[in-house]
């Protein structure tokens, strides 16, 4: 994803999303592994989440396929991992949003500067995490 930066006068950055850059930006869909999950099940993944530091930072850049790419990776070892941004906090609920399609995970939650992403391993024996069913 590449953001458009407009700096004004006095000093500020100001970020906005590029939609066409967005539309650009995508990787292979795995449909079969995106899921919705219930309330039930984000209030459980999240409480799994509490435990867990984040292992995937966005930074000044932004995201990018980098960034998408560790996520994926880290995604497929650990299945639930939290994200912490660093830079672009203004825009955290759009990158997480992107970054959830992008990986093909569920976000779970945001919190403050953090938020927590959920993908079961394709794999059914390797899966570590089973979801209650509500």
């Amino acid at each position: 994803m590449r953001a458009i930066f407009y700096s004004y006068i006095w000093g500020c950055v100001n970020t906005r999303l590029d939609e066409y850059a967005l539309m650009a930006y995508s990787l292979p869909a795995r449909e079969d592994t995106y899921m919705e999950l219930t309330k039930t099940q984000r209030r459980w993944l999240a409480s799994k989440a509490q435990r867990i530091k984040p292992t995937v930072m966005i930074g000044k850049e932004g995201l990018s396929e980098g960034v998408t790419a560790q996520t994926d990776a880290e995604l497929e070892a650990h299945e639930l991992i939290k994200v912490r941004f660093v830079g672009h906090k203004e825009n955290i609920l759009e990158i997480a949003h992107l970054l959830a399609e992008g990986a093909n995970a569920a976000l779970v939650r945001t919190i403050g500067h953090v938020a927590i992403f959920y993908r079961p391993r394709e794999d059914q024996e390797k899966r570590e995490i089973v979801l209650p069913l509500k």
